[in-house]
């Protein structure tokens, strides 16, 4: 986590195979879910960020969540594999 506590989601992903990302992406999905992190999306810089929490948030309310979709492929990957 960088000094404002926050980390890339693509960063936080990454592995060295393209069955590790999506493996890592699908695990996220989890921590997302059971309140362990939250996800802030900055469209205009593309930007994608994880906030990680010390505590999960968990909701007693039967409070609407909601989805996002973040397209995974396999030439973001090798993208991502070059610039390491």
């Amino acid at each position: 986590v960088g000094k404002e506590g926050k980390v890339s989601y693509w960063d936080f992903i990454y592995a060295d195979t393209f069955e590790g990302l999506v493996t890592r992406a699908y695990l996220t999905s989890f921590l997302l879910t059971y309140g362990y992190a939250d996800v802030e999306i900055d469209p205009l810089k593309e930007e994608i960020l994880l906030l990680p929490r010390s505590k999960p948030e968990v909701s007693h309310k039967q409070e609407q969540r909601s989805s996002v979709p973040i397209p995974i492929d396999y030439v973001r990957w090798k993208m991502l594999k070059e610039q390491r």
